[in-house]
């Protein structure tokens, strides 16, 4: 079981990176889950999706929806979907569509998207490097919800339960 942090140090667009280092802390995390960060989706991540087991990827999105709305979607879904639900021009979908077109997409994944304000990430050519506030009340729903969303998939999909993986803290 792999999740990556797919995203950029500029601003809002780190989202997916700040996910991944407050899992790293989560103490009920399952034995032999790899935590990483991506930074540009492309060769990196097209590796990725050419190896075999669940890989769950974390980025952020801009879709219209209020800010800190989490949304997961497979990757057919997002292969088919028609919006661009990621910040970057080369991103997650082109990604998919490029290992799935190349025949390598071997993964069993899945996308939590977290929707951010777009002006978040970039304001007057200048990029914010500052990581998302780890006390903010909105940052810890985001990873309630990313804990929640693993712990339920990891049930559904008979991956074994650590004594923690029971409930959603």
């Amino acid at each position: 079981m792999r999740v990556i942090g797919v995203g950029s140090p500029f601003g809002a667009d780190r989202i997916g990176w700040d996910v991944v280092a407050e899992l790293s802390r989560w103490d009920e995390l399952p034995a032999g889950m790899i935590l990483s960060c991506c930074a540009r989706p492309d060769r990196e991540l097209i590796e990725s999706l050419a190896e075999p087991g669940l890989l769950i990827l974390i980025d952020a999105m801009h879709s219209g929806r209020s800010s800190g709305t989490v949304c997961c979607f497979t990757a057919a879904e997002v292969i088919s979907g028609e919006d661009l639900i990621s910040t970057h021009s080369f991103g997650i979908k082109s990604a998919l569509r490029l290992a799935e077109a190349l025949g390598s997409l071997k993964a069993e994944v899945w996308i939590c998207g977290i929707e951010i304000v777009l002006e978040t990430a970039w304001r007057g050519g200048d990029h914010y490097t500052a990581p998302v506030p780890r006390d903010s009340l909105n940052c810890l729903g985001i990873i309630k919800e990313i804990k929640k969303i693993l712990m339920d998939f990891m049930r559904e999909h008979g991956y074994p339960e650590g004594p923690g993986l029971v409930s959603s803290q």
